[in-house]
């Protein structure tokens, strides 16, 4: 092997390491949040009318064909909520499962830019690996919560129709 691979492998292991450590520490201070802070949470998890529902997703993203390969670690941590599939439609579950759509979301957009610190010694090649780990680790899980959260608003409103 040469030098340059060498280091390379180096750098590549180094990021492996700090992506699964940040991943582990972001997700158990998110596993902390309360869930009732969560339902009344606004700001950035706020769906926007630009989002249509959740359609916006099906119609550019095509997410209902591959919204369901993601892994699910929802319940890694004692007490977590498995979000793969939904087990009741009672108000107390669809709120539950919403407010966990938040907590993923949180989650991935803090892993977002913690993904990247590896560019402050990645070099070369290596730096477009950086990138688009963190792009793909984290931009389809944000896309599959509030598509989902879009979807459960959607049906809400329905149930609250006469």
């Amino acid at each position: 092997m040469t030098p340059a691979a060498g280091q390379s492998l180096t750098q590549i292991a180094g990021a492996a390491a700090w992506w699964a450590a940040s991943s582990f520490a972001v997700g158990r201070v998110a596993h902390r949040l309360d869930p009732e802070g969560l339902q009344r949470m606004g700001g950035v998890t706020k769906l926007l009318r630009i989002e249509e529902g959740g359609r916006v997703y099906e119609r550019l993203l095509r997410i209902r064909s591959w919204k369901g390969r993601l892994p699910e670690a929802g319940d890694i941590f004692e007490g977590g909520f498995n979000k793969k599939r939904l087990s009741s439609l009672s108000a107390g579950t669809l709120a539950r499962y919403m407010a966990e759509t938040k907590r993923a979301e949180l989650t991935h957009m803090a892993l977002l830019p913690l993904a990247l610190a590896p560019l402050a010694w990645a070099h070369g090649w290596v730096r477009a690996v950086v990138v688009a780990y963190s792009l793909a680790a984290n931009l389809p899980f944000i896309a599959v919560q509030r598509y989902n959260r879009a979807r459960l608003v959607r049906l809400g409103e329905k149930r609250r129709r006469p």
